[in-house]
């Protein structure tokens, strides 16, 4: 069942309140961008062979970024059975800087953001 679909693109935060009417006309408004997709049709489908050498690094990258907080969670449980107060308590200062630090913005994404 092939059916041709309209794509909208829509820049929410220049719509007026009135959007919210259900009488409002998507279609004519001045607000939507009109699309047959973002991609044409079929052009995502080949596949590429990926290096030993990159695959390992997404691999690290992964277990480092998904893995990590997993890791350091579970070192939070050990300490708090297994470890005296000191260790607690540098592991949950530790916990406070790591998640209260401020985020380099290496690629300018702040500036989107305002």
């Amino acid at each position: 069942m092939n059916m041709a679909t309209k794509h909208y693109a829509i820049n929410t935060w220049t719509l007026p309140k009135r959007a919210l009417d259900s009488d409002f006309d998507l279609e004519s408004s001045k607000y939507a961008q009109v699309s047959d997709g973002p991609f044409p049709e079929g052009s995502l489908t080949e596949t590429v062979e990926i290096s030993k050498s990159d695959e390992l690094l997404c691999m690290l990258l992964l277990m480092m970024t998904i893995g990590g907080p997993m890791v350091w969670f579970g070192l939070g449980i050990l300490v708090l059975a297994i470890g005296s107060w000191s260790k607690l308590f540098a592991w949950v200062v530790i916990s406070i800087v790591l998640a209260l630090h401020p985020i380099p913005d290496v690629c300018g994404l702040q500036m989107l953001l305002q």
